[in-house]
């Protein structure tokens, strides 16, 4: 397990990396054989949303959370990762969607180019969270699903709670506070891969996605 985040680390402001920026549109570049890329930060389709992205603490993780809840109790944390699952349930904070998913680092960028996909989370992340959306009254599983489906992006940002499940499994739960999902066309999980600041990127070898130019066939979304 990791060591408890210290104070000053846990505090400091949201910085993108651009050196790793950089070198996902250098693999993309090579890729495509084209740079016509840009890149955003995460732009979510509304505008408050988007202040609450802004806003939110993007570089505490889910094991950090665990291991220093008592430190980012009143902070907004902003985590991404694929919808495993997504149901009604009934919630001390009132009827929710309870979403399974599996985190992923996510650098927070948009890439804008001639590929179909926007999103490159990392194939790495921290384990299942679950993300709790509260809803006026309890919708229906198909509801759920319908706005949260399986196999798709979220990215989410909220409280962070640490329940227990027993004395040595923590569950880290997200109450949203805003957030949203992305179709599975426009992201993807096998191209970099990548983990918490300072980290490496790197080619993710053996991909289907870079066998596809490896080969120069024409780009499918293949996952």
């Amino acid at each position: 397990m990791d060591e408890p985040v210290p104070i000053k680390k846990i505090l400091k402001p949201l910085r993108h990396e651009p050196l790793r920026a950089a070198f996902a549109i250098y693999l993309l570049c090579s890729l495509l054989g084209s740079c016509a890329i840009v890149t955003n930060p995460l732009q979510p389709p509304r505008g408050k949303q988007w202040e609450t992205f802004r806003e939110a603490r993007h570089d505490v993780y889910p094991q950090q959370a665990i291991d220093s809840p008592i430190l980012i109790a009143e902070q907004t944390i902003a985590w991404a990762g694929v919808v495993m699952d997504s149901r009604p349930i009934e919630t001390k904070f009132g009827p929710a969607i309870s979403i399974l998913v599996d985190h992923h680092y996510f650098d927070w960028l948009e890439y804008h180019g001639p590929q179909a996909e926007i999103f490159f989370l990392s194939p790495r992340g921290e384990g299942q969270i679950t993300v709790l959306r509260r809803t006026k009254s309890l919708v229906s599983t198909s509801e759920a699903l319908r706005e949260f489906p399986i196999g798709s992006m979220i990215a989410a940002a909220g409280r962070v709670i640490i329940e227990r499940i027993d004395a040595n499994t923590p569950k880290p739960q997200l109450l949203m506070i805003n957030g949203y999902s992305v179709t599975r066309n426009l992201y993807r999980t096998d191209v970099y891969s990548y983990g918490r600041e300072g980290e490496p990127v790197e080619k993710v070898n053996g991909s289907a996605y870079w066998k596809l130019f490896d080969a120069k066939q024409p780009q499918t979304s293949v996952r």
